[in-house]
């Protein structure tokens, strides 16, 4: 993504209320019915897979299972159960 386009863009739960907010642009191709209306649209396949990385929908069951463990864990304090950034 271009640098100058990134900007900050308040996120509740982040330190400082400041998290990186990067625009996506869509190149897309509408279909539409005999009415003129969308019915489907087509975008590029890299798109797609960005799209599809950024709301998590790559990820397999397992992932999916450790990150709903991870957010028991995080709701119920468990704070041992995490490490810091900063070891990693």
């Amino acid at each position: 993504m271009i640098k100058n386009e990134i900007k900050k863009n308040p996120v509740p739960g982040t330190k400082d209320g400041n998290a990186p907010y990067v625009p996506i642009r869509i190149h897309r191709k509408l279909v539409v019915d005999e009415r003129g209306l969308p019915t489907e649209v087509i975008i590029p396949w890299q798109e797609y897979r960005e799209i599809e990385e950024l709301l998590g929908l790559d990820l397999d069951a397992a992932a999916c299972d450790d990150l709903k463990k991870a957010r028991q864990d995080r709701e119920a304090g468990k704070e041992d159960a995490f490490v810091d950034l900063e070891s990693i």
